[in-house]
Order: C-alpha cells, then sequence, then structure tokens
C-alpha cells in the first residue's frame, strides 16, 4: 500500500485551497480582510515552517469571520512508535498498526491502542475522525470499532446505539470517516480499535487523523 499524504480543503468565501502535508499542526492563521486583499498563515511541520497564501475572495465587510477546521491528530506511524497495545507492522517500506490478541477474560477480543494524547474535546462539539483499516484474514465475523477515550471515562463517540455502526474489513484497504459530536469535555485522550468478536483475526489501521469544526 502506498502512504497517504493527508489533504486538507479549505474553502475560502467564493475561492479555496488545498493544504497539503504529512504531519500538520496548524499553530496561527494571521488574517486580514478587504477588498481584493489576502490572508497569511504559518503552517507548522515537523521538519519545518512552511508560509503560504491564500486567496480572498472580495469583501464588503471587515467584520466577515472565516471559519476555517483545524487538524488536531494524524498518525501514520512513519517516524515513531505510538502504540500502547497492538505492533507496528512495515511491510513495502510502509508502517501501520496492527492489533493484537486482548488479555484476560474467556473470550478475548482483538485490540489496538494508542498512547494518551494531549487533545483537547468539548462536550457538545463536532469532529470528524478518518482512518485507513482492512483484515489480514477474510472473515464473516470481521467487525470493529474506533474509540477515543478519555482518562477514567466513557468513549466520547457515540456508541452504535447512538448512530455509530461497526465497520466491516476486507483484506483490502479501506478508507472511513465520519463526522461525531463530542459527549464529554477532556483534555487527554486515548484512541482504541477493537474487533467485535473473539473469531475475527487481527486487523490492520494507518493515517488516523482527527478534525475539529473551530
Amino acid at each position: 500500500m502506498r502512504k497517504l499524504i493527508y489533504i486538507t480543503c479549505i474553502p475560502i468565501l467564493a475561492g479555496g485551497i488545498f493544504i497539503s502535508s504529512n504531519q500538520i499542526l496548524a499553530d496561527s492563521i494571521n488574517q486580514s480582510t478587504g477588498n481584493n486583499t489576502s490572508q497569511t498563515a504559518q503552517i507548522n511541520t515537523s521538519a519545518s515552517t512552511v508560509p503560504f497564501t491564500l486567496p480572498m475572495s472580495k469583501t464588503h465587510s471587515s467584520s466577515t469571520s472565516v471559519r476555517i477546521p483545524q487538524l488536531m491528530y494524524y498518525e501514520n506511524f512513519q517516524s515513531e512508535n505510538p502504540i500502547r497495545y497492538g505492533s507496528l507492522v512495515t511491510e513495502d517500506n510502509n508502517s501501520f498498526a496492527r492489533s493484537e490478541l486482548g488479555n484476560g477474560g474467556t473470550n478475548p477480543v482483538q485490540s489496538l491502542e494508542l498512547n494518551r494524547q494531549s487533545l483537547q474535546f468539548e462536550q457538545g462539539k463536532k469532529y470528524v475522525i478518518s482512518f485507513d483499516y482492512k483484515a489480514t484474514e477474510p472473515g464473516d465475523y470481521n467487525r470493529l470499532s474506533v474509540e477515543i477515550l478519555p482518562d477514567l471515562a466513557p468513549n466520547i463517540i457515540p456508541n452504535d446505539t447512538e448512530g455509530y455502526t461497526w465497520l466491516t474489513p476486507t483484506t483490502e484497504w479501506q478508507t472511513e470517516s465520519f463526522e461525531f459530536t463530542s459527549k464529554s469535555t477532556t483534555d487527554a485522550v486515548r484512541i482504541s480499535f477493537t474487533g467485535a468478536n473473539s473469531i475475527f483475526e487481527t486487523f490492520d489501521i494507518d493515517n488516523i487523523s482527527i478534525i475539529s469544526d473551530n
């Protein structure tokens, strides 16, 4: 599988741009408005600071505000191993995460959990999570779910009875992306993926991103 480069599309009034980066942290955006003006920004990557210019359409009010989605988190498993439970696998020069059979109990399931991340979520605010996934073996009972878990608190993503459905992976890479409304406010979470039953063989995860609607 070829490694994906995350692409964020930011519409601005009548125009728009595409910003592409392998690991983006949007630190600050300085805006100026007015007739035939532009706004500039600084996007910090892990390697360098990249300046770019966002073209602005003609406006008629200096008080116009633009809502810009923020990339909160992106993990492609290329530069480090962020896995708390599971394993890091490299195939064809591409690294990704693989689940392991959970410990304890009489009916353990496949699990993959990443290290604790300092990410801020607000109750009632909308977010979008995206990731690539596949099963290592075909199976009629292959199903998995994703959770975002605060410390000592339930999953902030609504469960299957609240509109979220289980995913059915095949042995080919697929991409899942969905919007959810956070069920609680927190500033630290663990991202976790879980198989539905003990029959399910291992699964793989790659290119995880979380975007907030600022």
